[in-house]
């Protein structure tokens, strides 16, 4: 494979290009991080257990999931999963004061939220977030409850990911109400 020229130019959309790469380049690295490295194959299968994890918690064509994470593979990894089912990306700086996020959130009209468990305490009060109806967590560590009025058991989804080369994987699934 190596010096072999693969042609991925042929109808080719953000939804189907790290499908292709990880069909011809499979164990080619695609991200690197620190020493953590993810092959093509691997970005692609964490991206599709997000994409079905989306889905499963009411992610529908055209919803719009607000990514609130730094640089890291995860966001990568979500930019694919929802490419993978249609949904609208919506990126928020984690250097977003809480007043703008929530402006923000408001004004994209987002249904799910995606954040790092680290900008959880920068996010608004639950209460103020109406129109969101689920909250992902991606979590290195422990998370707690104290940490955020909007953390409850009715409204989070937690998504823990021990390290970069460690397959994204849902760890605890608190039951989600769409009538929060």
């Amino acid at each position: 494979m190596r010096g072999e020229h693969t042609d991925l130019s042929q109808s080719i959309d953000i939804k189907t290009i790290i499908s292709r790469y990880a069909e011809y380049h499979a164990e080619r690295t695609a991200i690197v991080c620190g020493d953590d490295r993810l092959t093509f194959r691997a970005v692609n299968e964490r991206s599709i257990r997000l994409a079905n994890g989306l889905r499963k918690v009411g992610v529908n064509k055209d919803d719009r999931i607000g990514t609130l994470l730094g640089n890291c593979p995860q966001y990568i990894e979500g930019m694919f999963a929802k490419h993978k089912i249609s949904a609208v990306d919506v990126i928020l700086s984690p250097r977003t004061s809480t007043d703008d996020l929530e402006y923000q959130i408001h004004d994209a009209e987002i249904h799910t939220l995606i954040a790092d468990n680290r900008y959880i305490p920068n996010l608004p009060e639950r209460s103020k977030l109406p129109g969101v109806k689920n909250f992902i967590s991606l979590s290195n560590g422990p998370l707690e409850s104290s940490q955020s009025p909007l953390i409850s058991s009715s409204s989070l989804t937690v998504i823990r990911t021990t390290s970069v080369g460690t397959p994204l994987r849902m760890a605890r699934r608190l039951s989600l109400k769409h009538a929060m």
